[in-house]
């Protein structure tokens, strides 16, 4: 893994150096340019998403949820005819 790493950290240079570039670049020079940071980052992004940062093949299944479990917080809905609540005035 520490030559993969090695790997990386060159190609984050070799891109510095293409992205300073690019800042003077007239448009047909900008072409190439983008060509090779294409070149570059296509690779790059897929060993820092398989060695720095890989995912799992698939994720797991959520467990079942057992809604007699649920807790009644009392506050979401009021069926009983209570008092809407204080009356608030500014002024």
């Amino acid at each position: 893994m520490a030559g993969v790493i090695a790997l990386l950290k060159e190609d984050h240079r070799k891109l510095v150096a293409v992205f300073e570039k690019l800042e003077q670049a007239t448009p047909r020079q900008a072409r190439a340019l983008l060509r090779q940071t294409a070149e570059l980052l296509i690779p790059h992004a897929k060993a820092e998403e398989e060695v720095i940062d890989p995912q799992p093949e698939a994720a797991p299944e959520a467990a079942p949820v057992d809604e007699s479990s649920e807790v009644d917080d009392g506050g979401a809905e009021e069926h009983h005819g209570g008092s809407p609540g204080p009356t608030i005035t500014t002024g």
